[in-house]
């Protein structure tokens, strides 16, 4: 079956129909392709651990990204990838729940430049953007995590024991609606680290 594209004199209507097209067929395809065996791909908290500074305590971590095939065709066609980064303080209790004291998301996403080629990152928090020539490049600033503020030093007292707790995960709801369902039941784009924790020390 032949498909026709319809004459547009304006070049910038065109590019924008290009784009359109170009992402209705990778939706095609990421459905169609879901049929098939999973990848072992994921992402793996390698170390994480946090130390004071001032009155805050701010979290260094090292993150492993193993993105499926799926994942980066839909990223170079122009769909976005939302990272979410999920630390947590908790208070520890012998007979309770542990009690969560602070949690905060750190917000990610991720994109391709279909003109230049580039790869942005932009932090959704503050809204500083980094633009990387590659996809190495854009993985890799995501990789590590440096004096990233976490908590207030007056939420710990005396005598008392806390554990940090971190989980990166792909956030699936913020890609297109057309393509959640095939998402939340394909193992190809189940892209989240287990939880990661360690002892946080004064």
């Amino acid at each position: 079956m032949d498909f026709f594209m319809p004459a547009l004199k304006n070049p910038e209507q065109t590019l924008v129909l290009q784009r359109r097209l170009s992402k209705s067929v990778v939706l095609i395809l990421l459905y169609l392709s879901t049929t098939g065996p999973a990848s072992a791909t994921g992402i793996t908290i390698q170390s994480c651990a946090t130390h004071r500074e001032g009155d805050i305590y701010v979290l260094d971590a090292d993150i492993q990204f193993d993105i499926s095939e799926n994942a980066l065709e839909a990223l170079k066609h122009g769909i976005a990838l939302q990272i979410h980064t999920i630390l947590r303080l908790k208070k520890d209790r012998n007979w309770l729940w542990d009690s969560v004291l602070k949690e905060t998301v750190l917000r990610y996403r991720m994109e391709h430049h279909p003109l230049s080629g580039h790869y942005m990152v932009t932090d959704l928090l503050t809204g500083v953007r980094h633009t990387y020539p590659t996809l190495e490049g854009a993985v890799g600033f995501l990789t590590i995590l440096n004096n990233i503020p976490f908590f207030e030093s007056n939420l710990l007292k005396e005598n008392e024991s806390y554990t940090g707790n971190m989980r990166t995960q792909l956030d699936i709801e913020s890609l297109p609606a057309s393509l959640r369902p095939v998402a939340y039941l394909s193992s190809n784009w189940q892209l989240s680290s287990p939880w990661h924790s360690w002892e946080i020390t004064r």
